[in-house]
């Protein structure tokens, strides 16, 4: 039985290297093909104390992090160490590294923590309302975009710091996009968000959300102003049933491309994921 996969991420500084939490662990992929493919025949398995929740890279990519339902793990990337448990979590718990190296974010049953870093110092910000479903960081580490559990919102944190250690974290919440609101809402259509990301500029915001009352996934592209809170330019890139999972590839020469990941391990690429001018 294939094992259900929960999340992917690329591995920084790495132009094939795809990280996919399950059930039972983390596989490594080696992904050859620029076009669409299937499950890569070269991988790597690191088993986990329980199915794993979410994983992300430091933004050197040289160590990744995995929640499962009960711990957060850190596993060396450089010399291939299984993952070292660094703290207690609550299911469900998702954690997710900004590009800045600034925070990470960890989201556990119903709270929500910012911590400097990896380990140190953490502000608990007020209960949600649902557990954390996806999330996605600006590339400055400023914002924090993420959506709850079965919701058609996407919220914005911004975070107001300095970057001494001992200062204290204060953030502002709001609603940046509604998905009923945006797609002229039918009432026989329930769209739930199920995955998001941004490109390395932070003018790019992908949202993989899925009508529950069909089961179609759409992948969605919006343009970015987050220094003003704004949104503009809608464009659906692709609708496929099965999509599971959304991400943005870096790359220095190409840009970034989006790939987009389904239940059945096929991992389809969309380079031309850019909004018009």
């Amino acid at each position: 039985t294939r094992p259900t996969i929960s999340c992917v991420a690329w591995q920084p500084n790495s132009s094939k290297t795809l990280s996919v939490g399950c059930s039972t662990g983390v596989f490594v992929w080696e992904v050859i093909s620029q076009k669409s493919s299937s499950l890569p025949s070269r991988t790597t398995f690191h088993a986990t104390p329980g199915p794993v929740t979410s994983l992300s890279y430091t933004p050197d990519g040289r160590q990744c992090l995995v929640t499962t339902r009960s711990r957060l793990l850190v596993f060396d990337c450089v010399v291939g160490e299984e993952g070292m448990a660094i703290r207690s979590v609550t299911a469900p718990a998702f954690i997710l590294m900004s590009p800045s190296y600034c925070f990470s974010m960890l989201a556990d049953g119903q709270r929500f923590h910012i911590l400097r870093g990896i380990t140190e110092g953490c502000e608990t910000f007020t209960r949600l309302q649902a557990p954390v479903h996806c999330a996605a960081w600006s590339p400055s580490g400023s914002h924090l975009l993420f959506a709850l559990a079965d919701s058609p919102l996407v919220l914005m944190l911004e975070i107001y710091s300095p970057q001494e250690v001992n200062s204290k974290i204060s953030a502002q919440t709001a609603v940046l996009i509604d998905l009923h609101k945006t797609l002229a809402y039918n009432e026989e259509e329930n769209w739930t968000i199920e995955g998001m990301s941004m490109d390395d500029k932070g003018q790019r915001l992908a949202v993989l959300a899925r009508d529950s009352s069909t089961s179609l996934s759409k992948v969605f592209l919006f343009g970015l102003t987050l220094l003003s809170s704004s949104v503009f330019e809608l464009e659906v890139v692709a609708e496929k049933m099965g999509a599971a999972h959304i991400l943005y590839q870096h790359k220095p020469k190409q840009g970034a491309m989006l790939c987009v990941c389904c239940d059945n391990g096929d991992v389809n690429f969309i380079p031309d994921a850019t909004l018009p001018s």
